[in-house]
């Protein structure tokens, strides 16, 4: 009990215990609110108290606090009471008519004081957990998205939805009805193969029905998210909703299609490798029987300049088949003095034909480049790379 017009207070032994007040030690407002309340919270002490000693109010005193004990301990009090307000004179003296009503004042203020420091520590514990896992969530490359049984989604979270440019928390209080139906609609308009079951509200359906699901989703802008979605139970095992987690497998996708088309290159390399080793042996016969035709033809007679022609065909052909080898890396290394421009202007003819004609490809050569000491055939793996 306090007594506003002596600025006293009466408080049992326990009162006095939650406020580290010992038990005859005087009690007076600007004690109470500037000695034994917590700094931060002095404010809004006094605003409560002079709310409820306001004789225009209803004279409700409400307010959790901190406070400091002699022993440095921090404690929560809940204060909760009612002022009650005794008559004034009038300061003229005359006496109020019944339809204004008599002035009043704030007489005392009765209450109790419970120690909450538990609940309120417990309280804040769980806000601080649910402030961690909403920061790990919105930071980490995937979205999470709680529905109850009606389809309203309660909760969407995760950085993976910046990609599709949500923002967090916009999908919440919608449904899945709304949001999916038209594009579950055109999907199922435009795929006739697939079945049902691939639909967003299809697998919904399947999840509420006790099922975990695992689909791929191509959205607009070439993202890629795999989902997990999982039925939520509650302690009796009911479904009440589901909770879907997307995850971002956008550059996945990516690598695992360079991969591919890395093993169809390395096939077709060694497709290539095994053709161009085949097709060498036969030039090797080609070549030596073209030279030993060209020897005994001497130079001016009929056929001689047919067999030069044989012998530089296949020798066009053996580099071509050596570039071939270089491509499939079968070629044995063979490392000499050679000019870079040489390598660039043989192999240029090869890259035309590997890029296409739409293209252009221009070669510039410096003539004064100084000679390397290198393998050609590894020099021009290099440029098709």
């Amino acid at each position: 009990v306090y007594d506003v017009r002596a600025d006293v207070a009466y408080w049992d032994p326990r009162a006095r215990a939650l406020f580290g007040v010992g038990p005859d030690e005087p009690i007076d407002y600007a004690r109470v609110v500037h000695a034994l309340v917590y700094p931060d919270d002095r404010a809004r002490v006094h605003a409560a108290a002079q709310a409820a000693f306001d004789p225009a109010g209803d004279g409700t005193y409400a307010v959790d606090h901190r406070v400091v004990r002699a022993d440095g301990s921090v404690r929560w009090l809940r204060c909760v009471g009612r002022t009650t307000f005794a008559p004034v004179a009038p300061a003229d003296g005359g006496a109020r008519d019944a339809e204004r009503g008599a002035p009043r004042a704030a007489a005392t203020l009765t209450g109790t004081v419970v120690d909450f420091t538990p609940q309120r520590e417990a309280e804040e514990a769980r806000r601080e957990t649910e402030r961690l896992l909403r920061l790990v969530v919105a930071n980490a490359p995937l979205a999470l998205t709680l529905v109850d049984r009606a389809g309203r989604i309660t909760f969407c979270e995760g950085g993976a939805l910046a990609a599709l440019g949500v923002e967090p928390g916009a999908l919440v209080g919608r449904t899945i009805h709304e949001l999916f139906e038209g594009a579950c609609a055109r999907e199922l308009a435009g795929r006739p193969g697939p079945p049902r079951e691939t639909t967003v509200l299809a697998i919904a359906e399947r999840v509420l029905a006790g099922e975990r699901v695992e689909s791929t989703t191509a959205h607009p802008g070439g993202v890629v998210h795999h989902n997990v979605t999982l039925p939520l139970r509650d302690a009796d095992g009911t479904v009440t909703g589901l909770v879907g987690f997307s995850h971002d497998v956008t550059e996945r996708v990516r690598l695992e299609a360079q991969l591919r088309e890395a093993q169809k290159m390395e096939a077709v390399g060694q497709l290539a490798g095994g053709v161009a080793h085949d097709f060498n042996n036969l030039l090797t016969a080609v070549l030596g029987h073209a030279e030993l035709l060209l020897r005994r033809l001497p130079e001016g007679e009929r056929g001689h300049r047919s067999a030069r022609e044989i012998v530089r065909a296949a020798e066009r052909a053996a580099t071509l088949t050596q570039q071939l080898l270089a491509f499939s890396r079968k070629q044995v290394l063979q490392p000499r003095r050679l000019s870079m421009n040489d390598v660039v202007t043989e192999t240029e003819s090869m890259l035309r034909r590997l890029i296409g004609e739409d293209i252009e490809l221009v070669a510039v050569l410096d003539p004064a480049l100084p000679p390397v000491t290198a393998d050609p055939t590894q020099l021009q793996q290099v440029l098709l790379n």
